[in-house]
């Protein structure tokens, strides 16, 4: 590996340019701050990841003057979930999610939550992170160490392209590199509780299944009829979803399925053997409920996944 010397001074160093950091970025930057993000990846994932943004997350939007961006990726639905036995039955009932509703949220915010893909609001943050003049983007910039003082941080990183490593210096440095963070791991800060609760497993395809889902559009229907049992989920305001369930034991779950029975789980979770949806991938997370042991050591602040895992439970009863 090659090594340079020492080719940035900055405010604020930020790693990992999910939500997190990219929130946290933009916040400085838009307070002058001079403010460096860097994230492993070379472009912005393309995965949908996380389907909702609260109404705390949406005042933030609108702070940032995005709100009718990400808003305009949104799907139209009630954030609740509908429990039945498949989408086109008409049977069900409803269960809250714990977002308030349209009326409920105006009684205490300007905006509401929105049922938005990570992959859409994830890109209209970064191009508006990308125009502030004192944020400085570097993907494909992977950390490799972090050591600091009472007088800063430094903090060296590699191009993934070329290898070429390079130091970063920093008043102060936010870890925001999820889940499996290298901040946290290199500051020696433990994770509490339980990482291993379920192992499931996701389906992201494209169909038309609004006309199925009639007058119940909600932003969850959980699928209750045993050989499809699972969660169905819209992922923006036209024809993209996807459907999750837990990973039967003893099984290689959706990665052991041909195509044919890919398309069969679907069919039958949606009502109809009619249907002919286009798959785009398979992925699988587990469950988790963990917290860092804290948040901040000198002068790094974990935020985000690398600071704390809350899988939320919607499974009925």
């Amino acid at each position: 590996m090659v090594r340079v010397k020492l080719s940035r001074i900055c405010g604020v160093l930020v790693v990992g340019a999910g939500p997190a950091g990219l929130v946290a970025a933009i916040t400085l930057a838009r307070y002058g701050i001079d403010v460096v993000l860097i994230d492993k990846r070379g472009t912005p994932s393309g995965l949908s990841r996380s389907l909702v943004i609260s109404t705390r997350g949406m005042e933030l939007m609108r702070r940032f003057g995005l709100e009718q961006a990400v808003r305009s990726g949104a799907a139209d639905v009630k954030i609740r979930a509908w429990v039945t036995p498949d989408l086109a039955s008409g049977e069900g009932t409803e269960m809250p999610l714990g977002h308030p509703s349209d009326a409920e949220a105006a009684l205490a915010s300007p905006t509401r939550p929105a049922w938005v893909a990570q992959d859409h609001h994830e890109p209209v943050m970064f191009e508006h992170l990308r125009s502030l003049p004192s944020a400085s983007i570097r993907l494909g910039c992977q950390l490799l160490e972090v050591t600091q003082d009472d007088g800063g941080i430094r903090a060296t990183v590699a191009d993934a392209g070329t290898g070429t490593a390079e130091d970063i210096t920093a008043s102060y440095l936010i870890a925001a590199d999820g889940a499996h963070s290298t901040v946290r791991e290199q500051l020696g800060i433990s994770m509490l509780g339980p990482d291993d609760l379920a192992d499931y497993e996701r389906i992201e395809f494209t169909a038309p299944l609004w006309p199925l889902a009639g007058e119940h559009r909600y932003a969850l229907h959980l699928i209750t009829r045993p050989d499809a049992a699972g969660v169905l989920a819209p992922r923006g305001p036209g024809d993209r979803w996807s459907l999750s369930r837990e990973i039967p034991v003893g099984t290689r779950g959706l990665a052991g399925l041909g195509q044919d029975d890919l398309v069969g789980l679907i069919q039958r979770a949606t009502g109809t053997s009619a249907l002919r949806p286009q798959i785009e991938r398979l992925s699988a997370f587990t469950f988790a409920a963990q917290m860092a042991e804290h948040y901040v050591q000198g002068r790094c602040f974990l935020v985000g996944d690398a600071a704390h895992r809350a899988t939320p439970e919607v499974a009925p009863g």
